[in-house]
């Protein structure tokens, strides 16, 4: 498989692992699969991945530095069938499997052989424009304020204006 076409401004993550064969197994499993580049397949210490729409770099790392339990790295996943892609880790989830969040997404979460938080959520709908994901941002946030009371189910029922008593503003 040729690697993908590199736009100014792609952002590609570099993702340490202390078993390059088995983090490359894993991340097959999402699709992923090894592309051909200016890194040798033989190279020992750095692999090229791509699932056709995005890239994921593995480096080694030196022993000791990937601690289990002490994994600060995280990645997220926009898959369009995440109960599919659920049942092929459906003995990994890490809680109880795909579902709703409180921040408006579908999601579950694994971890690759070295811990990193692997979130696979569902992809936004093609027609889903930016301003709608601010919209549903907003709702998130404003429906979690404190003082928060019919004004913000109203904001989920007409999410496009926020009433509040005597005043009308958009967002």
């Amino acid at each position: 498989m040729k690697g993908l076409e590199m736009m100014s401004g792609t952002v590609v993550a570099i993702l340490p692992c202390n078993d390059l064969d088995l983090s490359e197994r894993f991340y097959g499993r999402l699709g992923f699969t090894r592309i051909e580049s200016s890194v040798p397949k033989e190279s020992p210490t750095y692999r090229m991945l791509s699932n056709g729409n995005g890239q994921l770099h593995l480096t080694a790392t030196v022993e000791g530095w990937l601690v289990p339990g002490r994994n600060p790295f995280g990645l997220y996943f926009y898959m369009e069938d995440v109960d599919t892609w659920a049942k092929e880790f459906r003995d990994e989830i890490l809680g109880t499997g795909p579902e709703e969040k409180p921040w408006g997404t579908y999601e579950f979460a694994v971890s690759d052989p070295d811990q990193t938080l692997v979130r696979v959520r569902l992809a936004d709908a093609p027609s889903q424009t930016p301003d709608d994901r601010r919209r549903m941002i907003g709702i998130i946030d404003l429906s979690r304020h404190p003082i928060c009371t019919v004004e913000c189910l109203l904001i989920v029922l007409f999410p496009t204006s926020f009433i509040v008593p005597g005043t009308v503003a958009t967002m």
